[in-house]
């Protein structure tokens, strides 16, 4: 196996969201390493949502976001960026696009447990986690109360994902 790519390393449970009746996209991502939102979310109003994860590099971020402003849906992107990236294997990658269409994938080399469930404008996906039962918890937890704000499902997926162990390590951003 190749050596890990450099950067820092953001071992992270992640919620990405469209909400169908108004169209907001969200993201909520918590990590032990500090200062998250710096490197793994990147939103823009009515294009998408896109979460680089594990070996987090900001620029996929954006480079994701010009496919999306290109016309891109979230399975392209994700096929594009994979395609770019000599260090795929190591992250974690999520879109929405404005649409609702969601894409995800989990390069091979990810740590234990790691996963994705992608579903109609929802994905779930973690690393480092304690099992996959995380990823149902978030998943859960975002689909408990639907008619709470969207903002607010987004933030009771991310506390059932903690409640149910979150990552190894516990998290602090």
């Amino acid at each position: 196996m190749p050596s890990r790519p450099p950067g820092l390393e953001y071992h992270t449970f992640t919620a990405i969201a469209r909400c169908p009746e108004t169209g907001k996209l969200g993201i909520a991502t918590a990590t032990r390493s500090l200062a998250v939102g710096s490197r793994v979310p990147h939103v823009r109003s009515r294009l998408g949502a896109v979460a680089i994860m594990a070996i987090a590099d900001p620029r996929l971020g954006e480079t994701a976001l010009k496919f999306l402003e290109m016309g891109y849906k979230a399975p392209g992107v994700i096929q594009e960026l994979v395609e770019a990236d000599p260090q795929h294997e190591y992250r974690q990658l999520g879109v929405i696009d404005a649409d609702g269409f969601a894409a995800a994938r989990t390069g091979k080399h990810n740590r234990d447990w790691a996963g994705h469930h992608v579903r109609d404008n929802f994905i779930a996906l973690g690393n480092v986690l304690v099992g996959e039962h995380v990823l149902d918890a978030i998943e859960a937890g975002y689909n408990a109360q639907p008619s709470l704000p969207f903002e607010e499902r987004l933030m009771l997926a991310l506390e059932a994902g903690r409640d149910a162990g979150g990552q190894h390590g516990g998290q602090n951003s």
